[in-house]
């Protein structure tokens, strides 16, 4: 039962993370970047998410037990689903200075954009595809006269919990990270993290009712958070950032 239980946490948490998000093509960065120090870059970050939490259940019964359950579900977590959304991720804040520091020792003339990316006030990429963004960041390289803009973003952070019945029977924590660069002429992708290789998910010690459970929870977010940060600045430098 417990193998079942577990291959099954594992299938919905993965369907839930990757709902509603395409897979994406990686696009790596070009030898001859590094060679055009003439070229001013922005350093941009999207604007961080609130934390969510996802209920999974054994969906026994009728529609309306059905829904009792969630209902009981929902009650039993609401207290860790007010706390995430309470928790503030400024650890990953911290890449946008990475980026910054890295590209300056590099050479090039480099902008940190204060202001952070509200994607839903972005227009669509007119050519989205494996080249190009689906939204359109031209006008935010733009306004910060730049001649790159990189897009540094922590897409969501979640907890799934699973319940058998009214029994919480396993939490899993899901971060995901994703980085883009783009010639900010054409809206062209120079950079791109590939979906699957900023995922991170585990099954973590500790329920999802449980507040003295909670602190756990949410410093192995931190945790995975801090690995995405890793990831992003080692994809695009190859190589870890000598303060990690």
């Amino acid at each position: 039962m417990k193998r079942l239980l577990a291959f099954v946490f594992f299938v919905v948490s993965t369907m839930v993370l990757l709902s509603g998000c395409a897979a994406t093509k990686r696009v790596t960065v070009s030898p001859s970047f590094w060679q055009h120090k003439d070229q001013a870059i922005g350093v941009a970050l999207v604007e961080i998410p609130r934390g969510n939490l996802k209920n999974f259940g054994s969906s026994i019964g009728n529609l309306a037990q059905q829904l009792k359950e969630q209902d009981r579900m929902a009650t039993a977590t609401a207290a860790l689903r007010h706390r995430l959304r309470r928790t503030y991720p400024r650890n990953f804040a911290r890449i946008q200075d990475l980026f910054v520091e890295k590209l300056k020792a590099a050479g090039f003339k480099v902008i940190k954009i204060e202001e952070k990316i509200n994607l839903g006030e972005l227009p669509k990429g007119k050519l989205a595809s494996s080249e190009y963004p689906p939204k359109d960041y031209r006008p935010v390289g733009r306004k910060a006269a730049v001649d790159r803009l990189i897009v540094l973003q922590l897409s969501g952070f979640e907890v799934s919990c699973l319940f058998m019945g009214t029994y919480p029977q396993g939490t899993q924590i899901n971060v995901q990270v994703r980085g883009e660069m783009i010639d900010v002429k054409s809206n062209k992708l120079l950079w791109r993290t590939q979906f699957a290789e900023g995922s991170f998910r585990r099954a973590v010690v500790g329920k999802c009712t449980e507040p003295a459970d909670f602190p756990s929870i949410i410093s192995s977010i931190m945790e995975d958070i801090n690995k995405g940060v890793i990831f992003l600045y080692e994809n695009f430098f190859g190589e870890k950032p000598s303060r990690s």
